[in-house]
């Protein structure tokens, strides 16, 4: 379990530095707009990304680990095989959205492709991390990462910066999914067929885990969209300005949870509930270390990076990160409170605090509509974000004293 930890943290590591990377030098060589519309792109396949999270990625951690051969090859082939349209699906919505903020063909183009790559390689990551093989996950990563470092250089003196980076991230994801995958299902089954198994075996659980993705998107990314609808994509990459450096908080919290799920899970199929909840607070411990870490070394670094990067474009951007790195620290400790309901199968529960915290995010949204300062989007996201916080403790709480019996079962008919 701590190997399979410190190579996720590696790995979580190595993009959270392409990522800031990427948008540090967006910031610091593109106009505003170009940060905007990479943003919003960004947060589109983001959106797409959580969405096969819940459809592929958590019955995936959910119901390979412990199971037979023969379990696992079959729970894998059916729910990657239906994967696929899921991908194509993507491809197609993500561009049709991202007209709201450019409406050039070749970065619609590559909003396209870097949407069905993406999946495509979480749909890799997945795969190999229920198998818990991370290491497999890190050499996937580097090699998109430096593939995709490449292709943004050369794209970049061709097209507009946004478009760039977007289409080289897509390049990066394709040439590693080709060259670095070693776990793959033995073949995959018609679209038609693979949908259909997966609707009587897996859907009756996996739409609430779908509803809940739906609305955490809905209500962590509502500003996005509302910026963009209500303000200007020069609003939105201020905004965005002030999240770009704390970053790296939920990703390193996506480490962690990516390697605690099938471990619970793994515990909660043999009775072991007590070792989830033992996890679920050693998780919380550690990334609430590493956020104070984090917070700390920022402010102390604050006047250089303010100076380097920023130097008088994006104004208010230091109170804008003191907003951002409060409703952060909420967040993150959210992600781990709600690993041990995934693993658990408490989807129906998760669902219901996203869509009532997402219908509070948009009524809060609504206020851009008036002339109120565009940093009151976050000072929203804040208020919904400690709402969602204390519902989701309260479950925590009662799945600790009441667990003991798993909630879903190896050979479960349900699903």
């Amino acid at each position: 379990m701590h190997r399979s930890v410190g190579i996720a943290l590696i790995d979580q590591a190595l993009l959270s530095l392409f990522n800031l990377g990427l948008n540090l030098v967006l910031i610091s060589l593109a106009a505003p707009v170009e940060f905007g519309r990479f943003i919003f792109a960004s947060a589109v396949v983001l959106l797409m990304t959580s969405l096969q999270n819940a459809l592929v990625a958590t019955p995936l951690a959910a119901l390979i680990p412990g199971r037979t051969s023969e379990q696992q090859a079959a729970t894998a082939t059916t729910i990657i095989s239906a994967d696929v349209a899921l991908r194509w699906g993507a491809a197609v919505v993500t561009p049709l959205l991202c007209l709201l903020t450019d409406h050039d063909i070749r970065f619609l183009g590559a909003a396209a492709c870097v949407a069905f790559t993406s999946l495509a390689r979480e749909t890799a990551r997945a795969l190999a991390l229920a198998h818990e093989r991370t290491i497999e996950c890190l050499r996937l990563d580097a090699g998109a990462v430096a593939a995709s470092i490449l292709a943004i250089a050369a794209l970049w003196w061709v097209v507009p910066p946004a478009t760039a980076a977007l289409g080289g991230i897509a390049i990066g994801n394709g040439l590693a999914l080709l060259l670095l995958v070693r776990t793959r299902i033995p073949h995959y089954l018609p679209v038609i067929e693979a949908l259909r198994t997966y609707r009587s075996k897996f859907w009756a659980d996996t739409q609430w885990s779908l509803i809940g993705a739906g609305t955490t998107e809905l209500q962590y990314r509502s500003y996005v969209f509302a910026l963009e609808l209500f303000r200007d994509a020069i609003s939105l990459a201020t905004v965005q300005a002030g999240r770009l450096l704390l970053g790296p908080l939920p990703l390193v919290v996506g480490a962690w949870g990516r390697v605690a799920r099938p471990a619970m899970a793994r515990h909660l199929a043999t009775g072991s509930a007590r070792n989830m909840i033992q996890l679920t607070a050693q998780g919380m411990a550690y990334v609430l270390i590493v956020a104070a870490c984090y917070c700390l070394v920022l402010y102390l670094l604050w006047p250089i990076v303010e100076i380097r990067f920023f130097n008088g474009r994006y104004s208010d951007v230091g109170r804008m990160t003191t907003a951002w790195a409060i409703y952060m620290v909420m967040v993150i400790s959210h992600m781990v409170l709600s690993v041990p309901l995934q693993a658990s199968m408490r989807l129906k529960e998760l669902a219901q605090v996203t869509m009532a915290t997402a219908v509070l995010s948009c009524i809060l949204m609504a206020g851009l509509t008036t002339n109120v300062p565009v940093i009151y989007a976050v000072y929203a996201l804040i208020a919904t974000e400690f709402f969602a916080l204390v519902w989701i403790l309260v479950l925590v709480i009662r799945l600790a004293r009441h667990a003991g019996t798993p909630t879903l079962q190896p050979t479960a008919p349900a699903l």
